[in-house]
């Protein structure tokens, strides 16, 4: 059976991520905490990427754990997924919602919320989901 990073890399590629989410969440809690936490939907990026740090913790440490490859699948699809639905969040509170609403889109994604910044933790869950392809053994590339 062939693996796409093996074990080794997948631990390696996990590390990353781990550093990439801590990053990530570093400056969502900067962001949302600039706006004072206006919506409570603001603390689902902690809660996803909470989640997240700790399957990957779980791969770096005990790559052969059962529940590993399903620990990383459930979160990285989560986090996707959370990610989609935050750029709806971003688009309404920062662009429409604003004065102005699309007359002064430019200034909105400037000084409001970033219309993009929620597909970082989408990349985050990406890099998660390819860390369980590589370390589960039944995954056949061909």
């Amino acid at each position: 059976m062939k693996q796409w990073l093996g074990w080794q890399g997948a631990q390696w590629l996990a590390l990353i991520d781990v550093l990439f989410t801590s990053v990530l969440l570093v400056e969502s809690f900067l962001g949302h905490y600039r706006s004072g936490f206006a919506v409570r939907m603001q603390y689902s990026p902690f809660m996803i990427g909470l989640a997240l740090f700790l399957a990957l913790g779980l791969a770096i440490l005990a790559p052969d754990a059962a529940w590993t490859i399903a620990a990383l699948r459930v979160t990285g699809w989560a986090a996707i997924v959370l990610s989609v639905i935050g750029v709806g969040f971003h688009y309404y509170y920062g662009t429409i919602e604003k004065p102005g609403g699309h007359r002064w889109l430019l200034h909105h994604l400037m000084y409001h919320a970033p219309l993009l910044a929620p597909l970082g933790l989408a990349a985050a869950g990406g890099m998660a989901l390819v860390t369980a392809a590589s370390l589960d053994t039944s995954t056949f590339l061909g």
